[in-house]
Order: C-alpha cells, then sequence, then structure tokens
C-alpha cells in the first residue's frame, strides 16, 4: 500500500481549515487595586443630612479592570466593597450605617458593580453596569476615565447613587428631605498588572 504524504499545499489547505473552524484567542490583560484600612486607598462618598453635606468613605475594597487584546472595549470592571469598613467619621455614624436600616452588613457584608458593557468606550465617559446591594441589583452608570499604560492603570470617576433604589436609609432615614437620596461617590486609583 502506498503512503501518500502531504504537499506544501496541501498543508495549507489544512491550516486554513482549522483556523476557520477555530476562533482566534484574544489576548486578556488584568488590572487590580486591592485597598486595606489604613493603606490610604479610600471610596469617596457625601450626601446631605437635612441640607447639611457629610462625607464618608469606604476603606475595604477591591477593583479589577481587564482589557482583551489592549483594549477596553470587550474588557470588564467588577469592584466589591466591605460595607462594613464605610466611615463617616463618627463613631454613632459608622454603627448606624451598619445596622439593618442602612447597609445591614450582618447579613450583606458585600457590595458589587459590575459592568462588562465596554463595547464602544474609549475610556472616558459613561460606562453602565449592574450595581448590587443588600441583594438588590439594578443598573448604574458611572462616569470613568481611564489612562493605561504597561506598569499601571489610572482610573477617576464619581457616581450619583439614589440610595433608596437600595434601601439603603429605610425606616424613619427614608424621607429624602432628611438624608438627601442622591449619594455622589468618586475616586481616584491606581491599578497596577495583576499576576499570572
Amino acid at each position: 500500500m502506498s503512503q501518500r504524504y502531504l504537499g506544501v499545499p496541501d498543508r495549507l489547505l489544512v491550516m486554513l481549515v482549522v483556523a476557520c473552524g477555530l476562533p482566534l484567542a484574544q489576548a486578556q490583560q488584568c488590572y487590580q487595586v486591592q485597598a486595606k484600612e489604613g493603606d490610604g486607598v479610600e471610596l469617596r462618598f457625601s450626601g446631605a443630612v437635612e441640607g447639611t453635606p457629610f462625607r464618608g468613605r469606604f476603606d475595604v475594597f477591591d477593583v479589577r479592570a481587564c482589557l482583551v487584546d489592549g483594549a477596553l472595549e470587550g474588557g470588564e470592571i467588577t469592584v466589591n466593597i466591605a460595607m462594613g469598613s464605610a466611615s463617616v467619621g463618627n463613631r454613632d455614624g459608622n454603627q448606624a450605617l451598619r445596622g439593618s436600616d442602612f447597609f445591614f452588613v450582618d447579613q450583606f457584608p458585600m457590595a458589587e458593580w459590575r459592568s462588562d458593557n465596554l463595547e464602544g468606550w474609549d475610556g472616558e465617559g459613561s460606562v453602565v453596569g449592574v450595581l448590587t446591594i443588600k441583594s438588590t441589583s439594578a443598573e448604574q452608570t458611572v462616569q470613568l476615565q481611564t489612562q493605561v499604560s504597561q506598569n499601571q492603570m489610572q482610573l477617576i470617576g464619581s457616581a450619583e447613587i439614589n440610595r433608596l433604589t437600595w434601601s439603603v436609609g429605610v425606616g424613619e432615614f427614608e424621607d429624602p428631605s432628611f438624608i438627601r437620596d442622591r449619594i455622589d461617590l468618586s475616586f481616584d486609583l491606581t491599578l497596577i498588572p495583576e499576576s499570572k
């Protein structure tokens, strides 16, 4: 029985058939920051009680942002926040935030914002994601600006969050004339490449 060897044209044909049948692998590069209490990295928030402004922060959270083939389009961003790390600068306020009327951290210790809808986004402008607090999930837009280099990613942004959508501040705190419904969030974070 004769044995037939594939010539160069035959090999090229096989390679084309295989290539057409398999999707091209996309290179993903992820960046992250893991903030811990006391390291000076924070998510800042502000609001108003009876018209008087207040400020606060989250000290413990992590952010992960992934690019695909070096581009934000097709990537994703995930933020996880330890709600018990919220602070408004006084003991009573901190305890109230951890209670069932606000974040209810005993039952819902973490919140998450996630967006994998970066199609058409060029690194500056509005990004729509899903925010989950106290088991309630709803769309939340973030104004976001990024600067990416080989060694780091800078994330600068802000969001206007209507707390009552997620039942934050209920009972006697629900009246928006007492505690303003809108909470303003802001951040300026440096992410580093994730170790592989």
